[in-house]
């Protein structure tokens, strides 16, 4: 069952604009949000949530040598990136699917391989 949450006006705008862009609503956005948070919390440490939250400078939150550094440098350049292609690409690079929405396909569920092929369908119950 639903529950009323106040949000910041600050967060209901960002989540309103990236809604209209995912196809999605702004309740689902920030829903969306919300599990992805859940996620990285789940895999990250405290110092390293504060990091990507702003609150404590990478260095800090990344001492120890070895694979974080290649960590912080990937987590530096995603931040310092605006350009959601690059994004994607690396992504892709991951050679998983994702899932998301397409507006072309309204309704379903779209696949989109590491190639970018598109494949809309839906889940069925078995």
């Amino acid at each position: 069952m639903g529950m009323p949450v106040k949000l910041s006006d600050e967060l209901v705008t960002l989540a309103r604009a990236e809604a209209a862009a995912a196809n999605r609503s702004t309740s689902a956005q920030v829903e969306h949000w919300a599990r992805v948070g859940r996620a990285a919390e789940r895999l990250l440490q405290h110092a390293d949530t504060l990091a990507l939250k702003g609150e404590l400078p990478l260095a800090e939150a990344f001492p120890e040598p070895g694979n974080r550094a290649a960590v912080v440098a990937a987590l530096e350049g995603i931040a310092r990136s605006s350009d959601r292609e690059a994004a994607r690409e690396r992504a892709a690079r991951g050679r998983r699917p994702v899932y998301g929405s397409d507006p072309r396909f309204p309704g379903l569920v779209v696949r989109i391989d590491p190639d970018g092929t598109r494949i809309p369908g839906r889940f069925d119950n078995p």
